[in-house]
């Protein structure tokens, strides 16, 4: 029989709702905990969190519900497994009590070394961690370092290939499409933005950002802007694009990524080590350092070569379901079984 499995999820309200890390709860037999716990005044949560030093990583009102919620578990069941969603997040007090009936604790991270260096200055509680999940390979050397080489995997974040797909209408030439804003480099994307349209009237650039975003690109008619759209608006832009242009300042996992190739789209991306646990030549180009020149080559290929573009975009669909939810739980289980006895 299968050992007790607690996820203590975190959701970040930009994802849309077919993405994002927390959808691997609907692939595995778990239970999972989200930090509201009722018997404690929401006030009182927020003035312990309050107190609690960020140095050793996030912990806000949620996360202190999340350890009330955890420790009750390990209580009232044996042997199980604390599996943090969000590493960078909420691993704290509930660490003090992991012999507790013989329960074991790991995490997943999404932050690359940099981020997670100047998120957390004291590794003092990750350390009590048993394992941790890089979902970036650039991830690896900082885990093991941490961890001690601890039960340390690289398996990857998932897409829900159910949901977003492709279809077989023509696409808009000469569209690009840029999603999301977390390590994006905006100023690289406004440059390109320009020199495209110089070389092709046509150009349009599609971007999916947060409003409070919409001041770091320009206000011209070639760059139409959409913010608070629907999943399905999401999958549409996707699949009507030429290709998804993304410059980069750094990257573990990136959701529009994976949305990209699950819906056959193109992809033009910073070549950084992240992004080498999830792309390929087959059906992505990875500029050095965003070049400038080097990037407006590419695209230029993609639009002006269809047969270029229909390939790359059957690529994108195989590549995508490497990523598929139901091959990451497959990988998750069997990261349990080999390092915790699951």
């Amino acid at each position: 029989m299968s050992k007790p499995l607690i996820y203590l999820k975190h959701s970040s309200r930009h994802h849309a709702s077919h993405s994002g890390y927390t959808k691997l709860i609907d692939y595995m037999d778990c239970e999972y905990i989200t930090g509201i716990y009722s018997r404690v005044p929401y006030q009182f949560r927020k003035w312990f969190a309050y107190l609690v030093s960020e140095k050793k990583g996030i912990y806000d009102s949620s996360s202190f519900g999340k350890d009330i919620s955890l420790i009750k578990k390990m209580y009232s069941q044996k042997g199980g497994i604390a599996h943090y969603l969000n590493g960078e997040r909420d691993v704290r007090f509930g660490t003090f009590f992991k012999g507790v009936r013989g329960w074991k604790f790991t995490a997943s991270f999404h932050e690359p070394p940099s981020a997670i260096h100047a998120e957390i200055k004291d590794f003092k509680y990750l350390k009590k961690l048993d394992g941790a999940i890089a979902v970036g390979m650039n991830q690896l050397n900082l885990l093991n370092e941490v961890l001690g080489g601890k039960a340390v995997q690289y398996i990857p974040h998932g897409i829900d290939t159910n949901f977003f797909t492709p279809v077989h209408e023509e696409w808009e030439q000469f569209t690009c499409l840029f999603v999301g804003i977390h390590l994006r480099d905006f100023e690289v994307l406004s440059q390109l933005a320009f020199e495209l349209k110089k070389r092709f009237p046509k150009f349009k650039l599609r971007a999916v950002i947060r409003k409070d975003y919409m001041a770091l690109l320009p206000k011209i008619d070639y760059v139409e802007v959409y913010s608070g759209i629907s999943d399905e608006k999401l999958r549409e832009l996707y699949r009507s694009s030429s290709l998804l242009l993304l410059p980069l300042k750094d990257v573990t996992a990136c959701n529009a990524i994976l949305e990209a190739l699950a819906c056959g789209l193109p992809i033009v991306t910073t070549d950084i080590l992240g992004n080498r646990g999830y792309l390929d030549e087959s059906c992505s180009f990875m500029i050095k350092n965003n070049n400038m020149h080097d990037t407006i080559d590419v695209v230029t290929q993609l639009f002006n070569d269809e047969s270029l573009n229909k390939q790359m975009r059957k690529n994108a669909r195989i590549q995508a379901a490497k990523f598929s939810w139901e091959q990451v739980a497959k990988e998750m289980v069997l990261y349990y079984k080999t390092n915790f006895d699951y």
